[in-house]
């Protein structure tokens, strides 16, 4: 399963709409946003860092190859979270 969204890093930066100060999530140099205006500084880190969250939670359950030591309901959240993050209803 592939991240087929908007590649490259995702990085916060200030910005003010409509005099109300937010954060803007960028994916390239020159300005193009995966969101323009987001209120709070945690939610904007949180979004920002998607992209690698994923990749981490999918690299975490590759590893595991079937063998895991974990309880199942957090192996099936984690697959459940995944799917959802890549619009999958089932895999």
């Amino acid at each position: 399963m592939e991240f087929k969204g908007t590649k490259g890093e995702w990085k916060v930066s200030e910005c003010i709409t409509n005099g109300i100060k937010g954060y803007e999530i960028h994916w390239s140099e020159d300005g193009e946003c995966v969101t323009d205006h987001v209120y709070d500084l945690h939610d904007a880190q949180l979004i920002a860092t998607a992209p690698e969250l994923l990749k981490a939670l999918q690299d975490v359950l590759g590893s595991l190859g079937g063998e895991y030591n974990i309880c199942d309901e957090a192996y099936e959240n984690a697959k459940e979270v995944i799917n959802k993050a890549l619009n999958y209803e089932n895999n």
